[in-house]
This record gives C-alpha cells, sequence and structure tokens, in this order.
C-alpha cells in the first residue's frame, strides 16, 4: 500500500462518512439514526482497510495499474465497474452523489462514468469523497441493512467488502476500530444513541 505522508485527519474522514452516508441512498434519505450506522461502518471500514487512514494503493501494485485497490476504503477497480453498470438503472443515486460530490446542487448526474477508468481509480489516491462514495455503493447494493453494532458491523464488513477470505477477520477490524475509531468516536462507539 502506498502510504501517505502524514496520517489523514481521522476527524475529516469521519465527517466525509456522515456526508456519504446523509447522501449517497436508493430511494429513501436515511434517517439520522441510520446516517449515523452508515457512517460508522464506513469510517471503520477507511481505518481497517487503510492500516489506519493512511494508505491508499494497495501494496504490490503500480501507480499506473488499474490492478488493486485505491483510496482509504482500498477500492477495487470491479467494485468500480459493478457501481457504474447498478448507477445505469439508478440514476437518482448518482444525481444525489453528484451534488455532494461537487459541492453543487444542481451538478448532474451521469458525469463520473466520463472518466477514464483509469484516472477514476487514481483519484480516488487523494479525493476521499470518491472513494467513500464507492465503498458506499459497495455496501448499498447487498440487500441487507447495515447492522448496529460494531461487532456485527465487522461481520458485515467480512461477508460484504472483504471479498478474499483470506485478506482479513473480523477479530482485526476489531481491533483497528478500538485502535482508530474509537477515540475519535468516544465512550458511545458501541451504539448509537436512538436520538
Amino acid at each position: 500500500m502506498r502510504k501517505r505522508a502524514q496520517v489523514v485527519d481521522a476527524e475529516r474522514i469521519l465527517e466525509i462518512c456522515r456526508g456519504c452516508a446523509a447522501n449517497v441512498y436508493y430511494r429513501k434519505r436515511p434517517n439520522a439514526r441510520y446516517t449515523e450506522i452508515i457512517a460508522r461502518q464506513l469510517f471503520g471500514i477507511a481505518a481497517h482497510e487503510s492500516m489506519g487512514f493512511r494508505a491508499t494503493r494497495q501494496f504490490g501494485y503500480d501507480w499506473k495499474s488499474t490492478e488493486g485497490a485505491f483510496g482509504l476504503w482500498q477500492v477495487e477497480t470491479s467494485s468500480v465497474i459493478h457501481t457504474y453498470g447498478k448507477l445505469r438503472h439508478r440514476p437518482q443515486i448518482e444525481a444525489n452523489a453528484s451534488a455532494w460530490l461537487f459541492r453543487h446542487p444542481s451538478a448532474a448526474g451521469g458525469v463520473l462514468d466520463k472518466l477514464n477508468l483509469g484516472s477514476m481509480m487514481r483519484l480516488m489516491m487523494g479525493w476521499d469523497e470518491l472513494a467513500c462514495f464507492f465503498a458506499r455503493c459497495h455496501l448499498l447494493w447487498d440487500p441487507e441493512p447495515i447492522p448496529e453494532s460494531i461487532e456485527d458491523q465487522a461481520g458485515k464488513w467480512d461477508e460484504v467488502y472483504n471479498r478474499n477470505p483470506n485478506a482479513g477477520f473480523p477479530g482485526e477490524y476489531l481491533l483497528n476500530w478500538s485502535i482508530y475509531c474509537a477515540p475519535i468516536l468516544g465512550a458511545e462507539y458501541k451504539k448509537v444513541s436512538n436520538e
């Protein structure tokens, strides 16, 4: 994995996760409680996949290649291609996401698929919102909702996000959560409030 010069500000990444969770949805915007559940799952994935918000490129792959994974969420090319296919039938997701990604309410959907795949993958190494968007879509395609408990989210990561069964285990996810996420979220990191 290619590492950034310094550790990314984890609080900024958490806010990206919250923005993505609130703005990348299919039919109905999630309520505040479920938005926070989604954001915590995205935050945990970024912390785990990037070795503490540091790695933006998978080890062993050249920068010129589109193979391997990119961004803090370690998004793979196959996931981006799959998302493009799904977005063709769900233009509202891309429209909502485009307004969020480009910070303009009239940003048009259909922009993301105009970029070539190589450019898209490399952009994720520095455009955290874009990588978070693709990670969110990867979770969105799973019909099961994101669970509330961190332990169950570790299982969700393993079943849905971690497609290589030899690449990691829920226990490692939980360890990285306790090291990188819990200090940012404080004592309430295990349970989302009912407010």
